[in-house]
């Protein structure tokens, strides 16, 4: 219980930024959309500007919390060992947890916004691109000293978004090859064997 009492009032911090996060993430829509627009190239899908909308004010949130928020110079250490910030105690599993959850929705964005032509290959693509975003992330705080650089946070990133992606391609998306191929065959349209 004491572990789900710090997760949810970590929370609380991110949170707090959203007032922001919306406005900002309202500006970097609208750039975006000006970009799409002017683009030869199909970057959006129409009918998901609310989902574009939600990505960057998540973003917003998620930068805010791991970098902007932090004083520079304030956090000087690197973790490359797999497994150390699991550590004995309930606040250190918290972190860990929390590091999960953070990127849990940047896999489900990827796996709406930017579907492969497969559920495999978008699952993997997310799992690529949280990964690569969390080292991004990581070596951003070392260079600055905003934040501890840890493996373990990059591989907690990735397996959130890899999370994420499974939880949309499983459970969101309709899959319209599968209700295809399962669809009855109606009478009224005739039937040819090969």
């Amino acid at each position: 219980m004491e572990l789900f009492f710090l997760i949810v009032t970590d929370f609380a911090e991110p949170l707090s930024f959203l007032p922001g996060a919306i406005l900002v993430g309202g500006l970097c829509f609208g750039v975006f959309l000006l970009f799409a627009r002017c683009s030869s190239k199909r970057v959006y899908k129409k009918g998901k500007y609310g989902i574009w909308f939600l990505f960057f004010v998540y973003l917003c949130i998620v930068l805010d919390y791991a970098f902007f928020s932090r004083a520079p110079g304030s956090r000087h250490r690197i973790d490359l060992i797999l497994g150390e910030s699991w550590g004995t105690t309930a606040r250190s599993h918290a972190y860990v947890i929390e590091n999960v959850l953070m990127t849990v929705p940047l896999g489900a964005f990827l796996g709406v916004l930017w579907r492969a032509k497969t559920k495999k290959r978008t699952i993997v693509r997310a799992f690529l691109v949280s990964m690569a975003s969390s080292i991004c992330l990581e070596l951003a705080q070392l260079a600055t000293g905003r934040g501890y650089c840890q493996v373990d946070d990059v591989a907690t990133n990735a397996i959130g978004g890899l999370l994420g992606a499974i939880f949309v391609v499983y459970f969101a998306w309709r899959d319209t090859s599968e209700e295809k191929q399962a669809a009855p065959h109606h009478p009224l349209h005739g039937h040819r064997d090969s």
